[in-house]
């Protein structure tokens, strides 16, 4: 059974979801990677082996009409008198824009680390940057001749006096 925002969601009539199984063939459910959601990795799926509910389960879904839309999926089991799961309730979120917008602040946010290391690289003095721990975050290819230390061995390391770098 399905009520009409899930109809509206998968855009499916009520007469094509009647009947319609959660690991039918015909779904096409691909996660953030854009790999198919198999029936063995689908939530509802994994509500009947375990019997643990599903929360926050993210995924794109092709509707019928070849238009993509990326859902949140709640999966929760519903027990009978001997404590069996009789059935699966699932909830759908459509998380399309949400999701997009997070795909475009990301591309952004590589965009300038991409900017700042090249501006930061073309700097001729020594360069490197801690965060709020005083870890290393990034060496210019000057700071780390000046202080014979690679980026690699240093990077995530915190700052201390009494502790040589080298």
């Amino acid at each position: 059974r399905a009520n009409e925002r899930a109809e509206d969601l998968l855009g499916l009539t009520p007469a094509e979801m009647r009947g319609r199984s959660y690991d039918e063939p015909s779904w096409r459910i691909w996660d953030e990677n854009h790999d198919p959601v198999t029936p063995a990795d689908h939530p509802v799926s994994t509500v009947l082996e375990t019997g643990d509910s599903v929360v926050g389960f993210r995924h794109g879904i092709t509707r019928p009409d070849g238009t993509d839309r990326w859902l949140s999926s709640n999966c929760v089991p519903v027990l009978d008198e001997q404590g069996s799961i009789s059935r699966v309730v699932v909830t759908l979120a459509d998380v399309t824009q949400l999701s997009e917008q997070a795909r475009r602040l990301e591309r952004r946010r590589d965009e300038l680390e991409s900017e700042l290391a090249e501006v930061l690289d073309r700097v001729s003095d020594g360069f490197y940057a801690l965060d709020d721990q005083f870890r290393f975050t990034y060496l210019n290819d000057h700071a780390e001749e000046l202080l014979d230390l690679s980026e690699s061995a240093v990077i995530g390391r915190k700052i201390d006096a009494t502790t040589p770098l080298t």
